[in-house]
This record gives structure tokens, sequence and C-alpha cells, in this order.
């Protein structure tokens, strides 16, 4: 994960203070990336590690509830 973390600590530089969204296979991996960065050294201000479903469901979840769908 070497590479990636370098994009990662690059991407968490350039946009210190905007909100993230660290999209990993699971919400402990996500945590595990993120204590990475900073074990490295890297601030992750505003980094939010999420999965593809629960970004899915944050985006689409209260039209779904409205309607009367689940997923």
């Amino acid at each position: 994960m070497t590479g990636e973390l370098a994009s990662l600590e690059n991407i968490t530089r350039e946009h210190l203070l905007h909100t993230k969204w660290l999209i990993a296979p699971s919400h402990r991996v996500g945590h595990q990336w993120i204590e990475a960065l900073i074990r490295s050294g890297q601030a992750v201000v505003n980094l939010h590690p999420t999965t593809v479903l629960r970004l899915a469901l944050d985006i689409v979840g209260f039209e779904l509830a409205k309607e009367g769908l689940t997923l």
C-alpha cells in the first residue's frame, strides 16, 4: 500500500481542511489506513472512512425511505 499511502498523503496535504471520504473495503481497513497516515506524520483533518455501500446509502437513503423502498 505504499504507493496508495503516498497518494493519500498528497491528497490530505493539498486539501487539509476540506471534507474527504476514504472509500475502503471495510471501516476497519479504512481506520488502519488512516492510522498508517498518522504514524507517517501526516495530518488527517476531516478524513472520514466509509465503504461503497455506506456512501451509496448516505446519498440515496433518504429518497429510498421517502418512497418506502429498501435496499
